[in-house]
C-alpha cells in the first residue's frame, strides 16, 4: 500500500464486511466505498478497486475540465491553467487508493462553477449540488474549504458591485 492507502484500505476491509450502515456511522468516505465495492465486483482485489476508482475521479475531473461550456475560452484560458494546475495534485496520486481525487473533483467543481457564475452569470445548479455533497460525504475538510469559498465569493461580489457598508 502506498502513502495513505493503508487507512483506506482498512477502511473499504471494514465497509465490506460490516456493510454501509456501519461504515457511515464510523465516518467512512462512502462515495469512495460505493466505487471501490463496484470496481471490487469485478477485480476482487482490495488495492485495485481502490486505485481504480480514484483514477476514474481524476479521468472525470479532465471530462469536467474539457467539456464544460464557457471554461475553454481564448479570454479565459489563464483560469483554465490554473484549475489544471489544481489537477496535478491530485492526478499525482492517481495511483494511490484514496478518497483524495473525489474531494478534489467536488472543490474543483464548485470553483468552477463559481468563477462562470461571476464571469458569465451562469453555472449548473445539479453540478453545484452534486460537487457539494461528494465534498461533504468524502472528507471531513469541507468545514474548512465550503465556508472559505463562500467568503472569498462574498468579498468578491462586493469589490466588484463596489458596494459599501454606508
Amino acid at each position: 500500500n502506498i502513502g495513505d492507502e493503508w487507512f483506506f484500505y482498512r477502511d473499504f476491509s471494514y465497509y465490506l464486511i460490516n456493510g454501509y450502515y456501519d461504515s457511515v456511522l464510523n465516518g467512512i468516505s462512502i462515495p469512495l466505498m460505493l466505487i471501490a465495492k463496484i470496481i471490487f465486483f469485478f477485480t476482487s482485489n482490495i488495492s485495485i478497486s481502490l486505485r481504480l476508482a480514484n483514477s476514474i475521479m481524476v479521468l472525470l475531473m479532465f471530462i469536467y475540465l474539457l467539456n464544460r461550456e464557457n471554461l475553454i475560452v481564448k479570454k479565459d484560458k489563464l483560469s483554465f491553467l490554473f484549475f489544471i494546475c489544481l489537477i496535478i495534485g491530485t492526478a499525482g496520486g492517481t495511483f494511490y487508493g484514496t478518497n483524495d481525487s473525489f474531494y478534489s473533483l467536488g472543490l474543483l467543481i464548485i470553483l468552477c462553477e463559481c468563477y462562470l457564475f461571476y464571469k458569465h452569470n451562469t453555472y449548473n445548479h445539479i453540478l453545484l449540488i452534486l460537487s457539494f455533497t461528494l465534498c461533504i460525504l468524502s472528507r471531513p475538510h469541507w468545514i474548512i474549504n465550503i465556508p472559505l469559498i463562500i467568503i472569498c465569493c462574498m468579498i468578491f461580489n462586493f469589490i466588484q458591485n463596489k458596494w459599501s457598508f454606508k
